[in-house]
């Protein structure tokens, strides 16, 4: 019975540097839910990110405040 460790290289603050012979296959999953969502990489730290849900989209926020800005122009003159 053979036996072999697969040493894998690391950077200067000791992460595991990828694998050369392996291969990357990004796929772009279906979502659960219609929301939107908004992704924040967490400062000072290393692959955390905070997920935050939207309730509007950028178009809905940019109509809100068109329609708000016409009702009070509209209640002002």
């Amino acid at each position: 019975m053979e036996s072999f460790t697969i040493i894998r290289m690391r950077d200067q603050q000791g992460r595991f540097l990828p694998n050369e012979s392996s291969l990357v296959i990004k796929e772009e999953s279906p979502s659960q839910c219609d929301r939107p969502i908004k992704i924040t990489k967490v400062k000072g730290s290393y692959n955390s990110y905070e997920i935050k849900e939207r309730i509007f989209t950028d178009n809905q926020l940019d109509f809100f405040t068109v329609l708000g800005m016409i009702l009070v122009l509209a209640v002002l003159f």
